[in-house]
């Protein structure tokens, strides 16, 4: 080998040496937060109600569609979402199927699927991240009128066709499930959900249907739930740089964001609640041999339970619970109520008490008062309520005020931070023995201590909130009471959704009627309250001593009312008449205002009226309409009309008059009206004020353009009272480009000089029947109405492109508009307003100083 062939090898291995090195220190651009490329990522997106859905207009939206959005906050990545394909054999296309989704994933024609299962044969084909996407399990679930199937009855199962999803790997967990249980069944196979409820609910050729539960139940009924599992976003396995990505971005997710997934699901899928409870034979026959249960009640346990006098019955939290109860399974209650002795066997069998009301969720406790626990309906917090002057409320010296026989005298004593006790009938007691300083303080729920705690007769109590000291209520069943009742008071509580029960909290707390007793009006208002009695005691004093003065002036008084009733209309501006009802006659009252053009005394009214043209052609209707209200017995009639304006000599021009008008009937002792008194007053100079602040005020004071709100309000009525279909109608939203720098180039006086030159122009650029508005800052919006074409409207869409210029030294200002033709059908102002500022913001994208046309005759 030459020595020139050599060197030229030492050469190429330095270079090589040196480019290796060199990309060590290079970043790998395929990982997720610094992937500047945006690579797109094909999605099989196949059919599944709440989880991949498409509207008509091509938006994506679901669980998984957020979820993978959520996803590319981490990757960059962008989706490229197929959801469509064809039939081979018919050449029809159609919504992807889960199936064919996992088969385009095999074959590399997708990248991502979503909603998967860990089984083995999913494990062999695809690459399962380390987190999942969601938390799924099996729903076997029927029509909500089919009450033939339940879970309690397996037996009734026997027989059924069951619809579920080809491919899906829940299939051999139903069919596994029912054969255990000796239950005869038939499978039918079909490709999407719709498909299974349409045989469900239209062609009924099965009896059920079984699926995950990450979709939509829309008149279903859930028979019966079944192994709860994992979903993940799967990958191929020739993929793993993208696996890669996608374990670390659902790890970030799960970790840093862990309640995600939940609010999808609530977002999605937390459908309506079941309307009815599936009762087995045994707890119907129940409910129809024992429709009443005796209840046993604390009487004063506010707001959560307690005893209303006035309505005659049990009121509070619990009570509204119960009602809902007795809806649920139409059993009615008898409220018995044994204070003193929460839970006490001794008295629940004397009054034969079935069933316990807000009794401590603690299965010790019930052991010890030979009860059994119900689901809890309420998580109490505790406050603790002391005396003024207490600052820590851990002291053990401190006198505790604790109700007897109660379950959360028993939690504060298992604490053993205290060792002495005041002990008292209810919470009431013990809030009054804090009060009167008997005891130092007391434990209630929170609840109670706001009831209390807003009443002015507790003045020396202080109200603290203690963290992490809660307890549950439940309803609890003697043991000696009948297994099924307590089977059936289960089912009724559990089937009361969340929302229920938080606003029964909230009605009974916010807006408890029981707030004020007697004196807490004295208590809070001493001053306020002396005042009152004062007041009162001088009022009956006066009213003693005018009821005899009024004896003595009552006479002269009826001799004065006429002449004072005389010289009062003197002074006034009113015209004062009495209207003939049976002759339709009007005569002036002779000491009232002049009637300037007419004589004091007018027949045929109202026709006269209106005959000589006195009325306004646009008044006329509503001047008619108030007459005969009056004749058909209306007590009071009134309007404000226009009339012919009376000259200095007389007589009337061409110019109208604002006047108020109201007439007041006077019936005879049979209740039929035999005359009226009008009172007429002009009020021009009023209502044109009224007329000249509002049109001030739908204006903007820089351009005297509409502001925003009155030409929203416009062009609102516009689209309901005078849209033609057919016709071309046209939203425009300008902004202008670069606005702020010239503002801050050259000041705001000549930003404001071009806000008002743009104003000019385009009240000059468009016709008088057009809207023209300023929405603020630099925004402009005109609504063109009934345009001659299409094409119109885009010819002023480059007039005002071309004509909005503005040059000062080396700055230049234009405008990017952004337009939505109405579609031939009545749409609303916000949705045309939306597309135009996607429009105009499309404009300003696309390099500004140009205009955008979004078609809106699509919009559904």
């Amino acid at each position: 080998m030459s020595k020139q062939k050599r060197h030229t090898y030492t050469y190429i291995a330095v270079i090589v040496t040196v480019l290796i090195i060199f990309s060590s220190f290079i970043p790998d651009t395929s990982y997720a937060e610094g992937n500047n490329q945006g690579e797109t990522i094909r999605v099989g997106y196949f059919q599944l109600d709440g989880f991949n859905d498409i509207s008509k207009d091509g938006y994506f939206s679901g669980y998984g569609y957020e979820y993978l959005m959520e996803v590319a906050k981490y990757t960059g990545w962008n989706y490229d979402f197929v959801y469509k394909t064809t039939d081979t054999a018919t050449g029809q296309e159609h919504r992807l199927t889960y199936k064919e989704a996992l088969k385009m994933l095999e074959n590399g024609k997708v990248d991502l699927v979503c909603n998967v299962r860990k089984t083995a044969d999913t494990e062999n084909r695809f690459m399962f991240p380390s987190f999942p996407m969601s938390e799924d399990y099996g729903i076997l679930t029927t029509s909500e009128d089919n009450i033939k199937y339940s879970r309690q009855d397996i037996n009734s199962l026997k027989g059924i066709t069951i619809g579920v999803l080809a491919g899906s790997s829940r299939n051999d967990e139903i069919s596994k499930y029912l054969r255990n249980n000796n239950v005869s069944f038939q499978l039918s196979t079909f490709s999407t959900v719709e498909e299974m409820k349409t045989a469900l609910f239209d062609t009924k050729t099965v009896d059920a249907i079984y699926t995950s539960n990450i979709r939509q139940l829309e008149g279903e009924r859930v028979i019966l739930r079944l192994h709860p599992s994992s979903l993940y976003v799967v990958t191929d396995k020739r993929r793993p740089q993208l696996y890669s990505q996608l374990d670390a971005a659902l790890e970030e997710i799960n970790v840093k964001y862990p309640e995600f997934s939940s609010e999808l699901y609530n977002k999605y899928y937390s459908g309506p609640e079941e309307l009815s409870i599936s009762w087995t034979q045994e707890e119907q026959k129940y409910i129809e041999n024992n429709p009443v249960i005796t209840v046993g009640v604390n009487a004063d346990f506010i707001p959560i339970e307690y005893y209303d006098k006035d309505k005659n019955k049990i009121s509070g939290i619990t009570g509204d619970v119960l009602e809902q109860i007795s809806a649920n399974t139409g059993l009615d209650f008898n409220y018995v109520i044994y204070d003193n002795c929460r839970g006490d066997s001794k008295n629940v069998e004397k009054n034969q008490i079935q069933l316990i009301n807000s009794f401590g969720a603690d299965y010790k406790w019930a052991a010890k008062k030979h009860v059994r626990l119900t689901s809890s309906y309420l998580n109490i917090p505790i406050s603790v309520i002391t005396q003024d002057y207490i600052k820590d409320y851990t002291l053990s010296n401190l006198k505790v005020a604790v109700v007897k026989n109660d379950y959360l005298t028993e939690k504060i004593k298992e604490t053993k931070i205290y060792k002495s006790f005041v002990y008292c009938n209810s919470i009431k007691s013990c809030v009054a023995a804090v009060n009167s300083g008997n005891a130092d303080i007391t434990y209630i729920p929170t609840y109670s201590a706001d009831y209390f705690g807003s009443q002015a007769s507790y003045t020396r109590i202080r109200t603290y909130a203690v963290p992490d000291f809660n307890y549950k209520l439940c309803f609890a069943v003697p043991d000696n009471s009948d297994l099924i009742l307590y089977k059936i008071i289960n089912k009724a509580i559990n089937n009361i959704p969340q929302s229920q029960i938080d606003n029964i909290i909230f009605n009974n707390i916010l807006f408890n009627e029981q707030h004020e007793e007697t004196f807490d009006y004295v208590y809070k208002y001493p001053v306020l309250t002396l005042t009152v009695i004062c007041i009162l005691w001088l009022v009956i004093c006066m009213a003693i001593y005018c009821n005899r003065k009024l004896e003595r002036t009552v006479k002269q008084e009826i001799q004065l009312s006429d002449k004072k009733i005389h010289i009062a209309l003197a002074q006034t501006n009113m015209l004062v008449w009495d209207y003939d009802l049976a002759n339709k006659r009007i005569i002036r009252t002779k000491t009232s205002k002049n009637w300037r053009g007419l004589e004091d005394r007018v027949e045929n009214v109202p026709e006269s009226f209106i005959e000589s043209g006195y009325v306004h052609p646009e008044c006329t209707e509503e001047f008619l309409k108030m007459f005969d209200n009056i004749a058909k017995g209306e007590k009071v009639a009134s309007g404000v009309f226009r009339l012919k304006k009376v000259g200095t000599d007389g007589q009337w021009t061409d110019q109208y008059i604002w006047v108020e008008t109201k007439i007041t009937t006077i019936f005879d002792k049979n209740g039929k009206p035999i005359r009226a008194v009008g009172l007429t007053e002009d009020v021009t100079d009023k209502v044109n004020e009224a007329l000249r602040l509002k049109e001030k005020a739908s204006r903007d004071p820089l351009t005297n353009l509409l502001n925003r709100t009155s030409f929203q309000a416009y062009v609102q009525e516009f689209l309901e009272k005078e849209y033609q279909e057919g016709s071309v109608s046209a939203l425009i939203i300008l902004d202008t480009d670069d606005f702020k720098m010239a503002n801050d180039t050259y000041g705001h006086i000549y930003g404001d000089e071009v806000l008002r030159e743009i104003a000019d122009k385009l009240a000059k650029s468009f016709r008088t029947g057009d809207f023209i508005g300023r929405l603020g800052g630099d925004e402009f919006i005109i609504f063109m109405k009934n345009a001659n074409s299409y094409e119109m409207v885009e010819k002023k869409a480059k007039q005002i492109c071309n004509s909005l210029v503005f040059e000062k030294d080396d700055l230049i200002t234009t405008c990017s508009v952004g337009i939505v033709i109405v579609p031939n059908k009545y749409v609303d102002y916000e949705l045309l307003y939306k597309y135009a500022d996607e429009a105009m913001y499309e404009a300003k994208k696309c390099g500004k100083c140009r205009y955008v046309i979004y078609d809106a005759s699509h919009i559904d």
